[in-house]
């Protein structure tokens, strides 16, 4: 059965299993407002990695409309900036990206005694290999059981290093500051956290390279795996 959310206070349907960015492409709206400088709000990658598409729902901390399914009641708008209160971490490595390759650089070095940050900007582990299916009944995608096996006994290691491994879930990476602090956007709490670690491990995964052409920017144009992503999952 279709449902409908409310962009900035209109009806927006929606179909079982779309995300909010499929159910608004679909409704006409490419243009989701202000962002950022002289950017535009908008379905762009289709993998989360832009933050272009950035919402709030329910007034709640922002999620990226392109990976997260449509509710129906709610009211969704343009997400605001995080607020500029830094909240300090302490760390001697930092991990960005919760996939496979980060959870496994991550559980290795909390065995070593390092006590480790790992930041995932979605709300589990896995990163885009293991997302989870967003669709209704079981996903049509069938999956290779032992990469699935090997996986969850990687998933199992991250409780057994105890306190030296801390994750932050639904955490991105702003950027690094003057003083060589890197600043992560806690979604959670709504604030932006600072860590000085002795080393970094980037395991954010492959991205396609977007040049800026002339027009790039503008709502509408978005990139080839976000075409593929919005065929594939988002109808």
């Amino acid at each position: 059965m279709d449902g409908a959310f409310f962009w900035l206070g209109h009806p927006v349907v929606f179909r079982p299993g779309e995300t909010f960015a499929a159910a608004m492409r679909r409704a006409g709206l490419y243009d989701l407002g202000s962002a950022m400088g002289t950017l535009r709000g908008r379905y762009f990658c289709g993998i989360g990695a832009c933050q272009a598409c950035l919402l709030s729902v329910n007034g709640a901390a922002p999620v990226e409309a392109c990976l997260t399914p449509a509710r129906s009641g709610v009211q969704v708008t343009l997400a605001a900036p995080p607020a500029l209160r830094c909240i300090v971490l302490q760390a001697d490595v930092l991990v960005v990206g919760g996939g496979p390759a980060g959870v496994a650089a991550a559980v290795d070095l909390a065995g070593m005694g390092w006590r480790v940050l790992l930041a995932e900007q979605r709300d589990r582990l896995g990163g885009a290999v293991h997302r989870a299916y967003a669709g209704v009944g079981t996903s049509p995608i069938k999956r290779n059981s032992r990469h699935e096996r090997r996986w969850q006994g990687l998933l199992d290691q991250v409780p057994q290093v105890g306190d030296r491994l801390t994750l932050h879930l639904q955490s991105v990476l702003l950027g690094v500051d003057s003083e060589g602090s890197y600043l992560l956007d806690d979604r959670r709490a709504a604030r932006v956290r600072s860590v000085r670690p002795k080393a970094v491990v980037m395991a954010v995964g492959g991205v396609e390279r977007v040049l800026p052409v002339p027009g790039w920017e503008l709502p509408g144009v978005i990139t080839a795996g976000g075409m593929q992503v919005a065929a594939q999952g988002n109808r």
